[in-house]
């Protein structure tokens, strides 16, 4: 084992028998490292600093969970902060498409002749929309939730998003365009129309 392990092998032990000192000095060390890899994945910074603080709690609450025998501690801290990430991600993408399911709820017409072809209608409609959102580029399908399921202005989400007017328009027209394509690939011919404000 190369000197370099041995180290954090026993700063590891000290912080099982309570060291403070020892957590403090893995805090300083592998904090770059954990929060350089939770940037890369989340493009956020206070979503990446979360991930420091619950990656850092596990370490200080439970540091027997790291086995040597299964690799370096730089390894086991690498795994565990994309483990996360991805379970962050993944959360964020459900609420996302939550919102889009539940914004076609809110705008179905007042009455249809048949109301069981109504529910079925609706149901494959929300299903295709979420499936379309989920396809296309994360910063067009965040100006789609903001434009046109909160109802937002195109001023309203460039000032919210820090983006300029101009590039927020053809994020838009760009993600209607690509919704489009998708549910046209899917068979659904929908009515036509683009940008409303």
């Amino acid at each position: 084992m190369a000197e370099r392990e041995q180290e954090v092998l026993l700063l590891v032990e000290r912080v099982k028998r309570g060291s403070e000192e020892s957590f403090d000095y893995l805090y300083e060390k592998y904090l770059p490292f954990i929060l350089r890899i939770a940037m890369a994945m989340l493009k956020n910074r206070q979503e990446a600093e979360d991930v420091c603080h619950d990656i850092f709690l596990e370490v200080l609450n439970h540091p027997e969970r790291y086995d040597p025998s299964r690799g370096s501690f730089e390894s086991w801290l690498a795994v565990k902060t994309k483990s996360k990430c991805l379970d962050r991600l993944r959360i964020h993408k459900r609420h996302l498409l939550q919102e889009a399911e539940e914004a076609v709820n809110i705008r179905r017409p007042a009455s249809f002749e048949d109301p069981t072809a109504e529910h079925t209608l609706y149901r494959e409609l929300k299903e295709a929309l979420a499936k379309a959102l989920n396809q296309i580029p994360a910063a067009q399908r965040q100006v789609l939730l903001h434009a046109y399921f909160k109802g937002e202005s195109h001023r309203s989400i460039a000032k919210q998003l820090k983006r300029p007017l101009g590039t927020v328009k053809s994020l838009i027209r760009y993600g209607l365009k690509n919704m489009r394509k998708q549910l046209e690939e899917w068979n659904w011919s929908g009515p036509g129309g683009g940008e409303s404000r």
